[in-house]
């Protein structure tokens, strides 16, 4: 045999046709029994359908674009108060360090009249044996015992 090959052809007995090229429909053409239906009002249908559906995907997909740059403008100003909440954060630590340096110095301050009034007390204390011990002198001299000094 000569190794002709067809690219449509009918298996034997029919049960079976393979189309391996164009399959063209002229006008006026129709196909019987085809699954889903061989009408081409009914493509026509499904393609003005499937045009709806594309139309609405689309409106879908502007909205969700308007919603993303909604939310880039949302970010831009959380970054904004991110920052400001950071620099707020940077000054009160700076508050924060100075009111540590002003209690260090309160401190040291109450350190030095701690041992300043124990410097008092005992001045206090010296005076009142210096005047105790003044007061036993004159006693003595107004007793006229000029002796006992």
């Amino acid at each position: 045999m000569g190794g002709f090959n067809a690219k449509n052809y009918t298996e034997q007995g029919g049960g079976k046709t393979v189309i391996g090229g164009t399959l063209e429909f002229t006008e006026g053409a129709e196909v019987i029994g085809m699954p889903g239906g061989g009408d081409t009002g009914d493509l026509a249908d499904r393609v003005g359908s499937l045009e709806e559906t594309v139309g609405g995907l689309e409106e879908t997909v502007n909205g969700l674009g308007e919603t993303v740059s909604g939310l880039g403008e949302t970010v831009s100003g959380l970054e904004e108060t991110v920052s400001g909440l950071e620099e707020t954060v940077s000054g009160l630590g700076e508050t924060v360090s100075g009111l540590e340096e002003t209690a260090n110095s309160l401190e040291e301050s109450v350190d030095g009249l701690e041992e300043t009034l124990n410097s008092l007390d005992e001045t206090i204390d010296s005076l009142q044996e210096t005047v105790t011990e003044l007061e036993e002198q004159i006693s003595v001299l107004a007793d006229g015992n000029e002796e006992e000094f």
